[in-house]
């Protein structure tokens, strides 16, 4: 009974087993175990599913989620811990993975330089307060199987619906090294946008 019970919050969160075991921080065997019936979660655990599906189930929250998930760009959701909360399957394929594999998977670890100092640029900058419209980047990424690969994309704070909590919201292309080279020439790997800068290009 409780094994169909973990399998039907699973899916209905839409993850896969190893997106699952990934926000609870256990092995991908460890789910299966659980929704086989051949053990039950501990109460530590129990707690982190009863958490997760609070934060899940507000039908505003997953509107985001989804919106993300099913964008036709590279796009990508993130708490201001850098931790994965949704991702498109295109910027999935840039880096080689399954959307559901790296819900809750920390990215700071794997900054580049040039990432490392377009995040310091967003946090100098007041962003992630709230204080500039969204920060335009630049740079080399190291994917989430090690490879490296260059964007062009931009970063704006988003609202979870539910508790009104700041998220970032990432969106970009993949780009060939002769345009990243392009984008770069004018300056560093991260552009602050200001309300004036967007009615000054808009105009």
């Amino acid at each position: 009974m409780q094994g169909r019970i973990i399998r039907t919050v699973r899916e209905t969160l839409g993850l896969t087993q190893q997106g699952f075991a990934n926000q609870l921080e256990v092995s991908q065997a460890t789910v299966s175990r659980w929704e086989s019936g051949q053990s039950a979660p501990d109460a530590a655990s129990r707690r982190r599913i009863h958490a997760l599906t609070g934060r899940s189930t507000n039908s505003a929250d997953a509107a985001l989620t989804r919106m993300v998930r099913l964008s036709p760009s590279m796009m990508a959701l993130f708490d201001l811990n850098m931790r994965i909360l949704a991702m498109s399957e295109r910027a999935a394929e840039a880096h080689s993975v399954v959307p559901d594999e790296v819900v809750g998977l920390d990215c700071r670890p794997l900054f580049t330089e040039d990432l490392a100092e377009a995040y310091e640029a967003a946090v100098n900058s007041g962003f992630f307060a709230g204080n500039v419209l969204g920060i335009d980047i630049a740079c080399a990424i190291r994917g989430l199987k090690g490879q490296p690969f260059y964007v062009v994309a931009n970063w704006h704070l988003v609202y979870r619906p539910s508790n009104g909590d700041p998220l970032l919201l990432w969106n970009g292309e993949h780009v060939d090294y002769a345009t990243f080279v392009r984008a770069r020439a004018n300056g560093p790997a991260a552009r602050i946008v200001t309300v004036d800068d967007w009615m000054t290009s808009a105009a």
